[in-house]
Parts: structure tokens; C-alpha cells; sequence
């Protein structure tokens, strides 16, 4: 490689004001690691000079600084010196003033970038690269697949000529520019939203994805961006990753106020890219034998230390609330839900077990679901004495505190380990202001929380409206008609992405009305065992749900 011409080109685009990145060992990726970045950095702040710099900015985070800041004459300089130097490269965006448009039309099914603009190149594979002026409505997208055409703008790279890079087929291919049409670097064009039509695809998604984590306190950022980036990555392909989901969870934490550090960024993003990577591959490639027996054990051994449901039969069908697991619990309007979840949060938290209700429906009333779950009593009974013995294992979040999924979300990040997470209830959070509606707003809720439950390794259980049909008979003892799965309300994620789904049913009088005390948990979905069902005992108003067999209802 000539490496005097790649200097002369790296002083010109210098000129330009773009932010250049060297390539090495003719690596298409930017090579701005530890052993490449000179002896001191610069605090965008100060101006000072030091090796680690201020604020996260230092020397880990690789060219994503260069996004942030220019970059100085010193630092290029240190890196076209290198030996291994064999290319060059331009972070776009704003800070170099660069929207790009890479097409890929030799690829079969690819489409034809026809926008005039007078600096074009020619990749090594044999690509096109357009430069346009940067425009802030032009987002950065991934490979549209069917298009073959990929934007690159804020936050994103792309090669420059005369690098030299490994192409596909092994060999070594050259970057060249095949017009440049122009007097200055200022006569370049500037490309709009409307050029792009049924390309850029991906840029609403970006927009909604953005609006849904605005304003985020200090403190909470790392677990509001976590949120983000484990909701991104497993919405969209691996391949999309580098070139549209990272832009976007660096540019919100740069949105922050203060910025989030740098280093705490990029960590976090390796950290969710593993575990869902991990994930994806799982579902992907079939697995050995021993992989699974593996797992299986290691499940089996996650189910021995399994708090108990508190209920004896119950435990027979779901073998306990296992760590990892999600519950959904469904019912009827006013069949006992609260109740129900009341009942396994004092039985659990009686085992010497840490439980965290989130009593987004019954608010500051719940230490009385507690309370009446706990001795028994009737509502109108419950005294003080008795809300003061409610086990201090079961701590609680009400309304007030938790206005968003985002803010559980985040919360539950900063907190130790839960045995049992109880969520009263889900539809809290569904309110369809989205673009994405509120079936897709449930969806995505439930894949964040699987994803909490696996990564905290928790129990979650969250409850969901049941939907009611129309002519929904009783039958003639009374006893409401067994539910299905596809009774929940909402969105097919509810039983495809939950571990367990369970309904609970009260027995009515013939007049459809006046409930009796007779009722079942009804289990129609568990990963660790069979279906079932357990007959279960109500007490008129109260919480207290007794299960076969349990003698009086004050048991604690």
C-alpha cells in the first residue's frame, strides 16, 4: 500500500473538516483501540489535555468520541505514521457535515440510487457511496434488505478512497472515486427526506423509538438506556446492529443531561448485545443433545430452590415461582386478581423470601389486600395493628412513583434481586399514545420483562384483563365455563412469551351475579409441568384465598 498517498489524501479530507479514522491491516473496521490512540486526549469541555481525559471520555471508547468532538491535526498525524496504515475512513453526520448513501445495486435485487450528486465512489466490492451535505432529518439506517441501499449519517462510517480492504471473495480491492464534480467540499448538495422515499425505512421507527425515552433524571440514565438498548436489539437483526441500533443509544446518551459517560455506554451495549445475541443463536441453530440436558438440568436445579406458591396443589403444577420465569395471571373484572397475587406475596414473603408488588391499580390500598390475605380478615376488620405486621419482605411501589414501563424498567435495574416481581397490573402502561398501538406497546412491555426476569433471574408475574365473549353462559351449577388460553386480552405475546398463564374463576349464583365462594386456579400454560387446575376458597370481602385442605383461614 502507498502509504505516502493515503497521507496526502488523509491531510486533504483534514481540510474538508471531516473526521477521519484509519484502517490497518486493510480491515474495513476502525482501528482506534488502546495500542492506536495517542498519549493524551482532549476534554471537550476544558480543553486539556490528559491521557484518560474527563467525563468518560477516554481512551476505551474508540472513534465513537469523534462523533462528538473534532478531532485534532496531532491525532491524525500519530495515526498515518503507523506502519499498518492501509486505509482511511469518515464518521458522518454533523460533525463532518456528511450524509452518504451507500448502494449496494450490484447485488442482485438492488436498486439504483439515481439523486445526482458530484462526489461519488466506488467501493471495493463494487458499491456506490454518494456524498451529500449532512441534513438532521436524514437518519442513519441499516441494510434495507430488498434494496440493497443504506444510509450513513449521524453517528454513522463509512470508507474513504484510496483505501485498500478485504474484499469478500478474500482478495484485496481498492476504494476509488469515480467522480468529483466539484470546486470546494462546500459545493456538495444536500439531500432530502423525500429523495429517500422507500429507503430510508427505518427512520419513523427511530423517531418513536426516541420519543418514548425523553426526559430522564440523573441517576436514572444507565437503566432508562438499558431499557432502550435491550428493546432495540431484540426487535431488530444483529446485522442491523452497527449501523442503526447502536447510533441511536449512543445519540440518546448524548442527549442527556449531563451526558451519559462514554465508557459506561459502550460497555453497556457489549454487555445487551451478548445476552440477546446469546439468545437469538438459541433460537436460531439446533442444538446438541448435551446442550439441552445442560439446561434442563439447570433448571431442574433453579426449580429446587424455587419459592413456593404457598399453596401445596398448586405447587404439584407449577413446581413453585422459578427464577426466570414469567407469570401472567388473567381473570374476569372483580374476580380477585389483586386478591390472588396479594395471597402469594405474603405467602412468599413468609418463607423468608423478597417480594416487590407494584400496585399500579390498587395504589396505597394494597397494604390492605396485604393485610387481609395475611390474617384473614374482612376488610371493615383490618386495623392498624394488623397493617403493621405485614412482613417486611414485601416492599411496594405504588402510581405515584411508577408513571411508565421505562421507570419500572429502570428502577428494577438498580435494585438488589427479587425472589418475586408481581406487576397489578400490566395494562397500566398500555395506553396506545404511541405510533406503534397499544397491542405493539404490550408486546414490546412483556419481551422487556421476560428479558428482566432472565437477567435478573426473577420470578415476574403481572396481571392482564381477561376478554369477555358475548353470550358468556354460566352453567347451571353456577360455576363459570373453564377459560382457554386465547381468552387473554391483548396482544399474542401474553401467551406466547409468558413461562406460565393462569386464570382464576369465582362460582356464581344462577342469577349470574351474586358470587359464591367456590373458585379455581386454572393453569393453561406452565413450562414445568402439566395443566391443571386447584379448587380454591374466597372469603366475602376479603383478600384471603384459601386453598384444599388449608383448615381456618387465619393461617399466619
Amino acid at each position: 500500500m502507498n502509504t505516502k498517498l493515503l497521507k496526502a489524501y488523509a491531510r486533504q479530507y483534514y481540510k474538508f473538516g471531516w473526521n477521519i479514522i484509519p484502517l490497518f491491516d486493510h480491515s474495513k473496521n476502525p482501528a482506534t483501540g488502546n495500542q492506536y490512540l495517542p498519549e493524551y486526549w482532549q476534554d471537550p469541555k476544558t480543553k486539556e489535555n490528559s491521557m484518560e481525559g474527563k467525563d468518560g471520555w477516554d481512551k476505551k471508547q474508540g472513534w465513537w468520541p469523534y462523533t462528538q468532538r473534532k478531532q485534532l491535526k496531532k491525532e491524525i498525524v500519530t495515526w498515518i505514521d503507523q506502519e499498518k496504515l492501509t486505509g482511511l475512513g469518515v464518521v458522518t453526520g454533523k460533525i463532518s457535515n456528511l450524509t452518504i448513501v451507500d448502494e449496494d445495486s450490484y447485488k442482485e435485487g438492488g436498486k439504483r440510487f439515481n439523486i445526482k450528486s458530484p462526489l461519488v465512489a466506488v467501493s471495493a466490492n463494487g458499491g456506490f457511496h454518494h456524498y451529500f451535505r449532512f441534513n438532521e432529518d436524514v437518519s442513519t439506517t441499516g441494510l434495507q434488505k430488498g434494496v440493497f441501499i443504506e444510509i450513513k449519517s449521524a453517528g454513522g462510517f463509512i470508507v474513504l478512497p484510496p483505501s485498500q480492504v478485504y474484499k469478500k471473495d478474500g482478495k484485496i480491492g481498492t476504494y476509488e472515486w469515480l467522480t468529483k464534480n466539484l470546486k470546494t467540499i462546500d459545493d456538495l448538495p444536500t439531500i432530502d427526506e423525500s429523495s429517500l422515499e422507500g429507503i430510508s425505512v427505518k427512520k419513523e421507527i427511530k423517531k418513536t423509538i426516541l420519543s418514548e425515552f425523553t426526559e430522564v433524571e440523573y441517576g436514572e440514565q444507565h437503566t432508562s438506556l438499558r431499557t432502550l438498548a435491550n428493546s432495540l436489539l431484540y426487535r431488530h437483526s444483529p446485522q442491523d446492529w452497527e449501523e442503526f441500533v447502536y447510533p441511536i443509544i449512543r445519540q440518546k446518551a448524548a442527549t442527556y443531561n449531563p451526558p451519559h459517560p462514554l465508557y459506561r455506554v459502550e460497555r453497556m451495549i457489549k454487555d445487551c448485545s451478548e445476552f440477546i445475541l446469546r439468545k437469538k443463536n438459541e433460537q436460531k441453530i439446533p442444538q446438541s443433545i448435551q446442550k439441552i440436558v445442560k439446561k434442563r438440568m439447570a433448571e431442574r436445579e433453579l426449580e429446587k430452590v424455587a419459592p413456593s406458591t404457598g399453596y401445596i396443589e398448586l405447587d404439584k403444577i407449577l413446581k413453585g415461582f422459578i427464577p426466570g420465569h414469567v407469570y401472567c395471571v388473567s381473570g374476569l373484572t372483580n374476580v380477585g386478581k389483586s386478591s390472588l397475587c396479594s395471597n402469594f406475596a405474603v405467602r412468599v414473603a413468609k418463607q423468608d423470601k423478597k417480594v416487590l408488588y407494584f400496585a399500579l391499580e390498587p395504589g396505597h390500598s394494597i397494604v390492605e389486600f396485604l393485610a387481609s390475605a395475611q390474617t384473614g380478615k374482612k376488610f371493615v376488620d383490618i386495623n392498624q395493628e394488623d397493617l403493621a405486621e405485614i412482613s417486611s419482605n414485601i416492599e411496594i411501589y405504588t402510581k405515584d412513583q411508577i408513571p411508565s414501563l421505562k421507570d419500572m424498567i429502570g428502577a428494577l435495574y438498580e435494585l438488589p434481586r427479587y425472589d418475586l416481581i408481581i406487576i397489578d397490573h400490566l395494562a397500566y402502561f398500555i395506553k396506545g399514545e404511541t405510533r406503534s398501538g397499544p397491542l405493539q406497546e404490550q408486546e414490546n412491555a412483556i419481551k422487556q420483562l421476560v428479558t428482566l426476569a432472565q437477567q435478573q433471574n426473577s420470578a415476574v408475574m403481572f396481571i392482564v384483563h381477561m376478554r369477555k365473549k358475548t353470550g358468556y353462559k354460566k352453567k347451571p351449577d353456577g360455576e363459570q365455563p373453564m377459560p382457554g388460553i386465547d381468552e387473554l386480552k391483548g396482544s399474542s405475546a401474553l401467551s406466547q412469551d409468558s413461562t406460565d398463564v393462569m386464570f382464576i374463576t369465582r362460582a356464581t349464583d344462577m342469577d349470574g351475579f351474586t358470587q359464591l365462594n367456590e373458585g379455581k386456579i386454572i393453569i393453561v400454560k406452565t413450562k414445568s409441568g402439566r395443566n391443571g387446575a386447584m379448587e380454591i376458597n374466597f372469603v366475602d370481602d376479603s383478600a384471603h384465598i384459601s386453598g384444599p385442605n388449608e383448615i381456618s383461614a387465619r393461617m399466619f
